[in-house]
């Protein structure tokens, strides 16, 4: 499917759902809209930094500290950020929710959805790459 067919839902001011439309129309009308953001660390504090790929519709190539995305019509934060961890980087584990953000810039209108979670595997950015996650390029920083 591509992704500007997927179907998402449209929030209010309240962050309440108010319509579903194509991901094509959120991105085109600039529409309030759920995501999410899961900061992967490991025990030592670094944090887990990945390559965006290069059809990604909103900041391809860049650098992104978090996995995360778009959440899918009817599908909560927490379901969001297990599936944009999975699909990204190729981890499945339980993130932990820190917070709502409000957002509302050039490259859209959100109510994010903050996560973090603790992980040890330092092949999770080569599984990714080779199980179809839509990373890249990946490496660490330290604080």
């Amino acid at each position: 499917m591509d992704p500007g067919d997927e179907l998402v839902d449209v929030v209010d001011e309240r962050n309440e759902v108010v319509g579903v439309v194509p991901r094509r129309t959120l991105r085109d009308e600039n529409l309030l809209h759920r995501c999410t953001y899961v900061f992967v660390l490991n025990r030592a504090g670094e944090l887990y930094v990945h390559r965006r790929t290069d059809t990604k519709d909103v900041y391809p190539g860049f650098y992104d500290v978090v996995a995360g995305g778009v959440n899918a019509a009817g599908e909560s934060y927490e379901e969001c950020a297990r599936r944009e961890l999975e699909e990204e980087l190729g981890v499945a584990a339980e993130p932990t929710f820190r917070f709502l953000h409000r957002y509302d810039g050039p490259s859209g209108r959100v109510w994010g959805g903050a996560f973090d979670v603790a992980w040890e595997d330092r092949s999770c950015g080569n599984r990714a790459r080779s199980s179809g996650g839509r990373s890249c390029r990946s490496r660490r920083w330290t604080r």
